[in-house]
């Protein structure tokens, strides 16, 4: 599997969670669970791409201060996650609903976008197109 740790922005704009999916592919079907932060900035253009975490099948969700500390040093206004579920199930757990809403509490805090949390496997799950991203 081809894997970033670090990619240039595509110089894309984010319309949809679709855009996401498409660029995250290579992450679909591997047998460990990963996180990426898309970074964004005003306009939804991608500046940075960062895997924060790869963990085992059933991995924990990263540290937080992860999360915000690479946003913050690429100078983003908002953020996209995406993790991978390696059984292909995209329903999100119970874990990734509370991780979620503890990223969408810390961006109100801050004042930075929080897009959307994505999963993907055999399709994906947009928690923001669920609902479960409030508005900051």
């Amino acid at each position: 599997m081809k894997m970033y740790v670090k990619e240039e922005a595509k110089d894309y704009q984010v319309t949809s969670a679709r855009d996401i999916v498409a660029d995250c592919q290579d992450m679909v079907g591997a047998d460990q669970e990963m996180m990426m932060c898309y970074t964004l900035n005003s306009d939804n253009k991608v500046i940075e791409k960062d895997i924060i975490s790869i963990g085992a099948v059933q991995a924990d969700n990263p540290d937080m201060k992860i999360v915000f500390r690479r946003v913050l040093r690429h100078g983003g206004t908002g953020l996209i996650l995406v993790h991978n579920h390696p059984s292909g199930n995209t329903e999100p757990s119970n874990a990734d609903r509370e991780f979620t809403k503890g990223v969408a509490q810390v961006c109100g805090i801050i004042g930075m976008r929080f897009l959307d949390h994505i999963v993907v496997g055999d399709g994906y799950c947009s928690l923001a197109e669920r609902g479960w991203i409030p508005n900051n």
